[in-house]
């Protein structure tokens, strides 16, 4: 049970409640009968519920002593008198009190006024301790948080938006909203009206627009998104609505840090890629610019398909080494003029695998060294060098198979002459379905219909 001091100057008076409230379970720590003793009581052994007589020895020592009381120790405090004057009670409430009995009382009045004024005592606590856990909450969250009412008007600014927009919320309570924290479209700088009212008017939270500026006091713009709710009661009707406020500024600088570092890092790649392809034209001067137009195609087959712009890039980059295992090709059969015999061919056989094993340990985002590997497949197995067939073969590889027959074709050669981009065409179309992908196939003959295959293969 709780522990109750009593502070009365009468002596039977507070020997009678002392007994009934022992008679009740209470625990009574102490009766004192002035200031000085109760004080000393107390901070020797801090009670419960303090009882307090208003008038001590005539005097008002009982408010005193109260007052101290309560505001060094948090007692909750219950006055006994027999004074309920005006001007003596206006006294008594500096030291907030839980209630008032008037002597002589009843044991049920007693019983119910300490029941209800630990039970408040309580409550009380239970809402500052949840009050101040929501205080230290806001103020430790890097986001800006900011309440306002029915009308638009600032109740709470959090210390980060305080830091950020460097008005102190003693400043701008009861200023609206959107005068202290006005949100522009990025677009154009424009003011973004009405939206907190939706919020108020619709009784429905809010996000907003991804590219908003807070407008800061200085002049400064920073990039922010948020959103807003309404405070609802318990009716579901809104009493306000917060807002919260992320500065991304920061995110902001390091996407485009890491965006500009991607570049660089894809500029690099390409330039290796580049730079592999010219060891295999040095080596090969009658295919020179082969690797390059086949990358460009297959990049123009790519697009049609719906690629994203980096599979198109990965695509590009695979068709622009495909031939890169004929580094291994004595550069005499890759020159000769004649029929290749039989040894020389199987050496030329070798080159997708070739350049499979060169490319397979390099940590690439996209399949290059796979598609290197089977750009020489067909669709009915009769390819080389593993054979593969239909969708075994990587879309890739299905396509760089295409670009690099229609743009071989189309080139002179130590042993021939050049076919026409035309005739390249309808060797592609004649074996449709068979040898080459039928959707990749109806793309070139759509370049070639187009005119954009010929303005690719022969530039003027």
């Amino acid at each position: 049970m709780a522990k109750i001091l009593i502070i009365e100057d009468e002596a039977i008076i507070a020997k009678d409640i002392q007994l009934r409230l022992k008679k009740l379970g209470y625990e009574i720590t102490a009766i004192a009968d002035n200031k000085m003793k109760a004080l000393a009581i107390t901070e020797t052994d801090v009670p419960d519920l303090a009882l307090v007589d208003i008038m001590l020895k005539g005097k008002e020592e009982g408010i005193e002593a109260a007052l101290e009381i309560h505001s060094l120790y948090d007692v909750p405090i219950i006055y006994l008198t027999s004074y309920s004057d005006e001007q003596t009670l206006e006294k008594a409430k500096v030291a907030e009190p839980f209630g008032y009995l008037l002597k002589p009382f009843v044991e049920k009045e007693l019983v119910s006024s300490i029941e209800m004024a630990l039970y408040k005592h309580k409550m009380e606590l239970q809402l500052r301790k949840n009050e101040a856990w929501l205080n230290t909450s806001l103020s430790s969250i890097h986001d800006m948080v900011i309440a306002v009412d029915n009308d638009a008007q600032l109740t709470f600014v959090n210390p980060a938006a305080e830091e950020l927009t460097g008005i102190k919320l003693s400043d701008c309570i009861n200023m609206n909203f959107d005068d202290i924290f006005p949100l522009l479209y990025e677009k154009n700088h424009e003011l973004q009206k009405n939206w907190l009212r939706k919020v108020l008017d619709q009784n429905k939270s809010y996000t907003l627009d991804g590219n908003s500026l807070l407008k800061l006091r200085n002049g400064e713009f920073r990039p922010v998104d948020g959103s807003a709710a309404p405070i609802k009661d318990k009716k579901g009707k809104t009493n306000g609505v917060i807002i919260v406020l992320r500065d991304v500024y920061e995110d902001r600088k390091a996407e485009e840090e890491l965006k500009q570092s991607y570049i660089k890092l894809q500029n690099s790649l390409e330039g290796t890629i580049n730079a592999m392809a010219k060891v295999v034209e040095i080596r090969d001067p009658f295919t020179a610019g082969h690797q390059k137009r086949v990358a460009s195609l297959a990049f123009l087959i790519g697009h049609e398909l719906g690629y994203s712009e980096n599979d198109m890039l990965g695509l590009r980059l695979a068709a622009a080494i495909h031939d890169i295992g004929k580094i291994y090709i004595p550069a005499e059969i890759l020159s000769k003029t004649g029929k290749l015999n039989q040894l020389e061919m199987s050496m030329v056989r070798t080159h997708p695998e070739i350049g499979f094993d060169i490319l397979k340990d390099i940590d690439f985002p996209w399949p290059i060294a796979e598609s290197v590997y089977q750009h020489h497949e067909f669709l009915d197995g009769s390819g080389y060098p593993q054979g593969i067939k239909g969708k075994e073969i990587s879309e890739c590889a299905r396509i760089i198979r295409i670009a690099d027959v229609v743009e071989a074709m189309s080139s002179h050669r130590p042993y021939r002459p050049a076919f026409s981009v035309s005739e390249a065409v309808e060797e592609i179309r004649a074996k449709r379905d068979i040898l080459y992908d039928p959707e990749i196939v109806d793309i070139c003959i759509k370049l070639y219909d187009t005119g954009e295959l010929e303005r690719l293969l022969n530039p003027k």
